[in-house]
Formats: structure tokens, C-alpha cells, sequence
């Protein structure tokens, strides 16, 4: 269960490092709350922001607009591939975490599941805290 853990904060960590990157190259991923290929309400309006905020011109907005239109079809495709993947790493680290279960003494267990409570809590607060950083 702890690598179930890991593996998602690691998974969540490079979802957050992905949307950052696009974010900032003024690209848009796509979310599976929005048609395929569209950016979500989220995302145009953090786009708008961005654009606001680097005075972006509306020459510019074409160029990168043409930019966003060539690379789209492409990270759709990977983000679908780490979808997949994701999933694979959760099926696996389930997989795991059952066989260390089976390993442990009954005591071991419970000691792991307080272990566990007490990292997913110590991540939720950081992640608390990196939002209101934001």
C-alpha cells in the first residue's frame, strides 16, 4: 500500500510538473471532463490569464494558436498512453501490496496501515499548502 501511495503522488507530481510546462508554452492539454481536444473552462480561463499577463498581442495569439493546432493530435496520444500506463502502475502496486500484505503479521499490517494513514495525510496537507501558494 505504500508503493500505492508513492506511485500516485508520483503520478500526480507529473501530471502537476505536465500542466505547468503546457500552461506556460501556452498549450492546452485536453481533460477527460472536455470533448476531445477542447480545453476546459479551468484551462482558458488560466490561458487568459497567462496571455494578460505576458501582453500578449493578437498576432501572437494566431502564431500560437497554428503552434497549439500541430502539436495537439500528438499530446493527445500521450496523454491517452499515461492514461494507460497510470493505470497498469495502479493494477500493479495493488498486485504488490497484496503479496507484502501476505507476508506481514497481522500486527505488521495494522502498524502499516497507520504508516499509510499518516503519509496520505502528511501529503494532502502539502498539497493544501502548494495550492494556497499558488
Amino acid at each position: 500500500m505504500v508503493l500505492t501511495i508513492k506511485i500516485k503522488h508520483l503520478v500526480a507530481a507529473a501530471a502537476v510538473a505536465a500542466a505547468s510546462i503546457c500552461l506556460a508554452a501556452g498549450i492546452q492539454a485536453q481533460t477527460s471532463g472536455a470533448p476531445s481536444g477542447q480545453p476546459s473552462a479551468d484551462q482558458v480561463r488560466a490561458r487568459q490569464e497567462l496571455e494578460k499577463k505576458l501582453g500578449i498581442s493578437t498576432a501572437q495569439r494566431t502564431k500560437i494558436d497554428a503552434i497549439e493546432g500541430k502539436y495537439r493530435p500528438q499530446m493527445a496520444r500521450i496523454q491517452e498512453q499515461m492514461l494507460k500506463l497510470r493505470q497498469q502502475m495502479i493494477t500493479l502496486a495493488v498486485s504488490a501490496d497484496k503479496e507484502v500484505n501476505a507476508v506481514l503479521t497481522p500486527a505488521q499490517r495494522d502498524k502499516m496501515k497507520q504508516l499509510q494513514a499518516a503519509q496520505l495525510k502528511q501529503m494532502q496537507q502539502q498539497g493544501a499548502g502548494n495550492a494556497v501558494k499558488r
